[in-house]
């Protein structure tokens, strides 16, 4: 049977709307669906990784968090440490005065029981716990006297200053001393009337300049005398294995210890 020309068109028309609709459904569809599911995983997976980076920070957090609160109590710690450190506060006291040129005539120290810090704590279970641990706080007195310039005492005291101990001021005088005596030298010359040979001799007497100097010029400017009261504190109550101080003095290490 001859086909007529018209239904070799039909046919033909047939045959490539057969084969569009096998490329779409069996061929193109499922590349297009394939594609959407593997673009769905890759958005689960990049976030369950954003999700699991945020936990691994929030996990670093914590780690974070306590090495800044040790460092940050470690350093309290230095300003008020566990024990009095008395040597340890003598020698850093005698260091800044021989690096200010100034001469430490005196250090006194004594545990000051007057003051509120050094008051016992309450045994009052209703007592608050803030005030209960302030009340550990104890302190003591500190007195020193050094003699030198103006500014050496000044280079001292910005020193104590800076102390890595917390120190609080409670007493400054400045004195100048006085200017007790005097040396003068005295050259004398004299020539023999039969030679005419000279004969120089020179001596040296001190005088006493109590009651000749008046006013300002009765005071040695170069020799100012510095008594400096301040409170030292120190925290009974710290963390275990913390200490205030990273090499205390030992007894057995001549040369540091000032009482040994």
């Amino acid at each position: 049977m001859k086909l007529s020309k018209r239904e070799m068109v039909l046919l033909t028309i047939l045959l490539i709307a057969a084969s569009v609709y096998i490329y779409y459904n069996y061929i193109y569809m499922p590349v297009v669906n394939s594609a959407a599911a593997v673009s769905s995983e890759n958005e689960k997976l990049s976030a369950n990784l954003r999700e699991l980076e945020k936990l691994k920070i929030n996990q670093k957090k914590p780690a974070q968090v306590a090495q800044k609160l040790k460092t940050d109590y470690r350093a309290l710690l230095t300003k008020v440490p566990e024990d009095p450190y008395v040597p340890e506060m003598i020698v850093y006291l005698a260091d800044a005065a021989k690096e200010s040129k100034v001469e430490l005539k005196k250090i006194d120290y004594k545990y000051d029981e007057k003051s509120t810090a050094n008051t016992p704590a309450p045994t009052d279970g209703a007592q608050d716990k803030k005030t209960a641990n302030a009340a550990a706080i104890k302190s003591s007195q500190l007195e020193v006297e050094a003699i030198g310039t103006y500014y050496d005492l000044l280079t001292f005291m910005l020193k104590v200053e800076n102390a890595p101990r917390a120190f609080v001021l409670t007493s400054l005088d400045l004195t100048a001393g006085k200017t007790v005596a005097k040396e003068i030298t005295t050259t004398t010359t004299q020539v023999s009337p039969e030679s005419g040979d000279k004969k120089t001799s020179t001596s040296t007497t001190t005088v006493d300049m109590t009651q000749q100097l008046v006013g300002s010029a009765a005071y040695d400017g170069n020799s100012i005398q510095l008594k400096l009261k301040f409170q030292s504190f120190f925290d009974q109550v710290t963390a275990d294995s913390m200490k205030g101080v990273d090499e205390p003095i030992a007894p057995s290490i001549e040369g540091k210890n000032p009482f040994s």
